[in-house]
């Protein structure tokens, strides 16, 4: 807004120029010269402010106060030497100035100077041997300039307000749902920490061979599981086709890669690498080849990475242990950071892994700043009311009742102008309307000017459409509101010429003067919104991703407490031997009943507790393998009735045993039943589990699918049927 008032007050010492060098005998030329030539130095000092020191307004306001020192002096030094109804030369100049101090100034300490500025003009006009009514009604026209424009600050200042507390609410929102989304994304991928370096080191410890691998993935798994674990941000600043190469490396892998882009080593790029590098784990571990295809495409809206290899393949649809692996570290790694993860695989033919994660960015977009009107329906009133005033002075000169007529016309015109000006939709036709109907509505008025040499109120019509250009600049465009204001002259003069008669070019730039200033008042207070906005949307996105990093180190801190609680207290000491040395006997029939109790928290968190976890171990101690596959999705209901058929069941499973319950999500809405498959050794353990569970008031559930040895038990929980007769 301060370099708004600059430039304004630039314009003014130009058309204060012109008026100096147009001047007749009626001004002294030395004194006026002096006053212009001191509030040029002001204004100059006002623009190399601006332009240092944003935020002072001390240029602004000795400004202000130079003009309302030569408004309340001019009538004794700078006025005319004989009685004249033209405005002074240094007239523009002071209005700008005056008005200028709405932008720096308080509001009562403004009123005071407005006041004293419609003083002064009162007095400049009666000095002028104007007639009191005269100078009265140009002084309250003067008044409310200066209250509209003191108006329109502080609705500028209101509104700047409600953007900052509107912005503010929003990016607190989004702050919520940004922390959601990280604790999600976190726990997400902690679980395919899980699964890729402590299952992984587990099972290697426990029954793969002594090479070192599995003491490296224990150190891996320790410093992402312990509290003092590195932020993703502080990765070896790689190439991410050098990352890839040195993994197939270690691998033992062919990696042809091929990558276009920059590679971000943020939380989206390091799930992506995290997958590849799965994805290559899974090339080494089960295809049979050395060779894996890696093609990488990173552009500004999508980071897109296909692996694939022509090794043996595998059925997608059969629930194994590689498909609910690549379910943990490669699908539900990327869709934690939004992205999807497409796998392919044909046995004999290979498999292929692409994924896809979009680049939004992580600071929400805000929307377009829309101004409410209510907040400056206070400066429309004081520019209606000042357009009734114009009509009101302009009707006095004429004694004509037909241009009374005429000029009362006129003034309902021009009201009706800002009302739709106020009120209208915004496009472009609107405005590029409104230019046109002020410009017929001069043109028409223009016709009923008696003396178009006369430098008087005939020409009222034209500061009649202040408040029209003002707002059209700050509604719409300051471009087209100063095309309009440009435009009112030339019009003028075509008209006057038209109807054969001489105008006066100083009389109409003189009244369009105006017009130029308060396009320019206009523009500025709509920079100065959409200014005023976009600072507080700055400062909004810093504050916010400053505390989205916080966020970050919040959500990976508690994610990795939250897997640390529910790995238990075993896991990290196991983890810590397998560093250490080789395992006895001993240490690996632990290791191998902690991969099986940590394999339970991956594909059935929601089922296994504590009493449940504790039984599963027990049962795997006496020889009975124990598989789970639950998606994290099973109703309630079905939750606690799975849970209370396993703890009854899996106390008299025979040794060596095996039980397997399912459960997977439908994509319809019919509920789907867990299922719990016991194979069992003989048909004669199968016959002895079948009156068990008839013991157990479970026989309703249970069908025998072979004589010999399976046994289907099927946990039917959905809502609206029967819930399972069993205790707990």
């Amino acid at each position: 807004m301060l370099r708004g008032a600059a430039a304004a007050a630039l314009v003014a010492c130009v058309v204060g120029l012109i008026d100096l060098l147009t001047l007749d005998a009626q001004y002294a030329l030395a004194p006026n010269a002096a006053a212009l030539f001191v509030f040029a130095l002001a204004t100059g000092w006002l623009i190399e402010g601006t332009m240092r020191r944003p935020l002072d307004r001390r240029p602004v306001r000795v400004l202000s106060l130079l003009a309302l020192v030569i408004l309340l002096i001019q009538p004794w030094l700078l006025g005319p030497l004989r009685p004249s109804v033209e405005y002074p030369p240094v007239w523009h100049i002071m209005i700008v100035g005056v008005v200028a101090g709405a932008v720096s100034l308080p509001v009562r300490p403004y009123l005071a100077l407005a006041v004293l500025a419609a003083a002064g003009v009162a007095i400049s006009r009666v000095h002028q041997r104007m007639s009191t009514v005269q100078s009265v009604a140009e002084a309250a026209l003067f008044l409310l300039t200066c209250l509209a424009a003191i108006t329109a600050i502080e609705a500028l200042r209101r509104s700047a307000r409600s953007i900052s507390a509107a912005t503010t609410d929003l990016w607190q929102f989004h702050e919520v749902a940004a922390a959601e989304r990280m604790r999600e994304s976190e726990r997400i991928r902690m679980d395919a920490i899980v699964h890729d370096r402590v299952l992984a080191a587990l099972l290697l410890a426990a029954r793969g061979p002594d090479d070192g691998t599995a003491a490296v993935l224990a150190a891996s798994a320790i410093a992402d599981l312990e509290p003092a674990h590195r932020d993703p941000q502080d990765r070896p600043q790689d190439t991410w086709a050098a990352i890839i190469a040195a993994a197939g490396e270690r691998l033992g892998l062919r990696v042809q890669t091929r990558t276009h882009g920059a590679w971000t080593n943020d939380n989206a790029g390091e799930a992506i690498t995290d997958a590849t590098l799965e994805a290559l784990r899974n090339v080494a571990r089960h295809s049979g080849q050395r060779l894996a295809v890696v093609h990488a495409r990173f552009t500004p809206r999508l980071a897109r990475v296909s692996i694939s290899d022509p090794g043996r393949g595998f059925d997608i649809t059969e629930d194994t242990g590689r498909s609910t692996g690549m379910d943990t570290s490669i699908r539900a790694r990327i869709e934690g950071v939004g992205g999807h993860a497409h796998i392919t695989s044909v046995p004999g033919q290979g498999t292929r892994v692409v994924i896809s994660v979009p680049r939004a960015s992580a600071a929400p977009t805000l929307p377009p700043a829309r101004m409410d009107r209510s907040e400056f329906g206070l400066v429309v009133l004081f520019a209606a009311a000042a357009t009734i005033c114009h009509g009101v002075i302009g009707a006095a000169h004429y004694g004509r009742t037909s241009v009374v007529v005429a000029v009362i016309a006129g003034t309902a015109a021009i009201l009706g102008l800002l009302f739709v000006t106020w009120r209208a939709p915004h496009t472009r036709w609107v405005q590029w309307g409104i230019c046109v109907g002020a410009l017929v509505i001069v043109g028409a008025l223009a016709t009923t000017v008696g003396d178009p040499m006369r430098p008087d109120w005939q020409w009222w019509f034209v500061g009649a459409l202040d408040g029209v250009i003002a707002v059209l600049a700050f509604r719409f465009s300051g471009r087209v509101a100063l095309v309009t204001a440009l435009l009112v002259p030339p019009v003028i003069a075509l008209v006057v010429l038209a109807s054969g008669r001489q105008p006066s070019i100083s009389a109409i730039s003189d009244s369009a003067t105006q017009l130029l200033m308060y396009a320019v008042l206009g523009a500025v207070l709509r920079r100065g919104l959409g200014r005023a906005r976009n600072r507080i949307a700055r400062l909004a996105r810093a504050t916010f991703e400053a505390r989205r990093a916080e966020l970050a180190l919040e959500a990976r801190a508690m994610a990795a407490e939250e897997r640390r609680e529910a790995l238990g207290a075993a896991v990290i000491p196991m983890l810590r031997v397998i560093v250490r040395a080789p395992l006895t006997r001993e240490e690996r029939s632990a290791a191998v009943r902690l991969e099986a109790a940590v394999r339970d928290l991956l594909v059935a968190r929601r089922v296994v507790d504590g009493p449940l976890a504790a039984l599963l171990d027990q049962t795997r101690r006496r020889g009975v393998g124990v598989e789970l596959a639950i998606a994290s999705r099973m109703p309630d209901a079905q939750v606690v009735d799975l849970r209370k058929v396993l703890m009854t069941t899996l106390p008299t499973v025979p040794d060596g045993s095996l039980v397997r319950a399912t459960w997977h999500a439908s994509f319809d809405d019919d509920p789907q039943p867990a299922r719990i498959v016991l194979i069992l050794p003989s048909a004669s353990a199968a016959k002895g589990q079948l009156a068990a569970l008839r013991t157990a008031h479970l026989e309703e559930l249970v069908s025998l699918r072979n004589d010999d040895e399976l046994l289907i038990l099927t946990v039917l929980g959905a809502p609206g049927e029967q819930r399972l007769p069993c205790n707990p």
